[in-house]
């Protein structure tokens, strides 16, 4: 499988803007996560793998990828360990999180989300489909991403 180049996550400055609600629709997902919901763009993910130590890629229905530098994950979490519930303060020590932190396991949560274990231990945000798509680094070029579909037949 090749994600289109050029595209990556939209936020803010994206055509479409930052995510609204829409229909959900069911679509084979990444390790066994047929019937996962859409995201409010009607995308859900297709496939995820590391590409060196320190990215991961994660494939979407459409054909496009978004690039995720881990460590930048990591300290995106939004658990309450990582940000005061009441506040919105970040609790969470940059400093605290090593340099090659990285995803030890990847599973799915509900039908909407990822939850990451970390190297350092942590273990308890949870990354929604849309928190992923949002927070993409911009990619430009074909990324080869495996394909981990329901029929596990590689794209082209």
């Amino acid at each position: 499988m090749r994600c289109r180049p050029g595209l990556h996550g939209r936020g803010r400055g994206h055509p479409r803007g930052p995510g609204r609600s829409g229909r959900s629709q069911a679509r084979p997902g990444l390790h066994g996560l047929a019937g996962v919901s859409a995201l409010p763009s009607g995308l859900t993910p297709t496939g995820l793998s590391q590409d060196g130590p320190d990215l991961l890629v994660v494939a979407w229905s459409d054909g496009r990828c978004t690039r995720h530098p881990v460590r930048r994950l990591r300290l995106a979490c939004r658990c309450a360990q990582c940000i005061d519930e009441w506040s919105g303060e970040a609790l969470l020590n940059p400093d605290s999180v090593p340099a090659g932190v990285r995803p030890l396991q990847i599973d799915p949560v509900g039908l909407y989300g990822l939850q990451f274990q970390w190297s350092d231990g942590h273990s308890t945000g949870i990354y929604t489909f849309e928190t992923l798509w949002d927070t993409a680094e911009p990619t430009s070029g074909d990324i080869p991403v495996a394909d981990t579909s329901a029929d596990g037949e590689r794209g082209s």
